[in-house]
């Protein structure tokens, strides 16, 4: 299979040979007019064989690399398919990680809701219990303790409240962050 590229004329050596040959024997190679000479017609023929070969090398060397650039092509196009599946694989996981990290922030909401309330009970408790030793004169041992363990049950609260208010607002920020 003979290749010709653009540009450069692949059989032009033998074009120019046959277009000699017709010059000389008007168009018939097969009738030869009296006057040709053996050696010249001999020598002629051997350079359309020369120049045949010549150019069935350089059709054969371009086949060559005609089937190196498509090989390359064929590896190029198979790599870029297996870049495209890994970028959808990265976006699944990318939305993956951001499904799980917004689940993970609202669980920190409610869990954060759920202490609120506590420590509003713990609270009132306490204010109940202050207005219960406003009315009496006098604290027994149990009432002081009960006291002193609200107040840490409140103090607990508001550091287990303030640390999830942290978390909550470092997950947020790393899924806007995500998001972006």
């Amino acid at each position: 299979m003979a290749v010709q590229t653009e540009g450069t004329p692949s059989w032009e050596n033998v074009r120019t040979s046959v277009e000699l040959l017709r010059d000389r024997y008007g168009g018939d190679m097969r009738a030869s007019s009296g006057g040709t000479n053996a050696h010249e017609d001999e020598r002629t023929l051997q350079q359309a064989r020369t120049a045949r070969c010549a150019a069935a090398r350089e059709a054969e060397a371009r086949d060559g690399a005609l089937r190196e650039e498509l090989q390359q092509a064929r590896e190029l196009q198979r790599e870029c398919e297996q870049l495209k599946f890994r970028l959808s694989l990265e976006r699944e996981a990318r939305q993956t990680e951001r499904r799980r990290m917004a689940d993970h922030g609202e669980a920190l909401a409610c869990e954060l809701q759920r202490d609120e309330v506590k420590l509003r009970q713990a609270e009132s408790e306490v204010e109940e219990m202050q207005g219960l030793l406003l009315q009496q004169d006098g604290l027994e041992r149990w009432q002081v303790e009960q006291v002193q363990c609200l107040r840490q049950e409140i103090l607990d609260a508001r550091q287990k409240a303030s640390s999830h208010t942290a978390a909550y607002e470092e997950q947020l920020a790393r899924l806007r962050v995500v998001c972006a």
